[in-house]
């Protein structure tokens, strides 16, 4: 980059751009601290190059874009190295979201089965209840009636004989 920038004009020339994309690659691909390296080693090499070839800038305009280029740099590589960051930090985040979406999913369905097995629990006890009742009731008038024939024994009817039988 630094021969391309020389050739077309040094400091002014509109391959400078090159250098900033260059800085967003780096700084994407390499940790902080080689991105930061990477950034410092193109400036020397920019200055280098301009200095062997004559190209320094020796007026202030110059001199300040070129000090604008380094700054852009810079800049250029710690952007991209939070906006990394950020994007690694959300990507995380959101890695432990869908990991307790999943839990919580799980949970849910386990407490759905154990709903619906309760539920069908419930069910065979209303069930069981209402055969009990049903059964109960003809068993408790028979008792009745055994229990009025057994006090007076000589006053046993034929009809009571009949309801009991009836209600076997």
């Amino acid at each position: 980059i630094t021969l391309l920038v020389m050739w077309t004009g040094g400091v002014g020339s509109p391959l400078m751009g090159l250098y900033v994309f260059h800085m967003l690659f780096a700084s994407l691909l390499q940790p902080r601290r080689l991105a930061y390296v990477a950034a410092s080693v193109a400036t020397v090499f920019l200055a280098i190059g301009l200095w062997w070839s004559g190209q320094w800038p020796r007026e202030a305009a110059a001199a300040s874009m070129a000090l604008g280029w380094i700054g852009t740099l810079l800049v250029t590589v710690f952007l991209a190295d939070q906006i990394s960051r950020e994007l690694y930090r959300r990507g995380l985040a959101r890695l432990r979201q869908i990991r307790r979406i999943h839990t919580l999913a799980s949970r849910l369905r386990a407490h759905q089965r154990a709903m619906v097995q309760h539920e069908k629990m419930v069910a065979m006890g209303r069930l069981a209840a209402g055969i009990a009742h049903e059964i109960n009731n003809p068993l408790a008038s028979m008792d009745s009636v055994l229990q009025l024939m057994q006090r007076n024994p000589a006053s046993a009817r034929p009809d009571s004989v009949a309801a009991l039988r009836e209600q076997v």
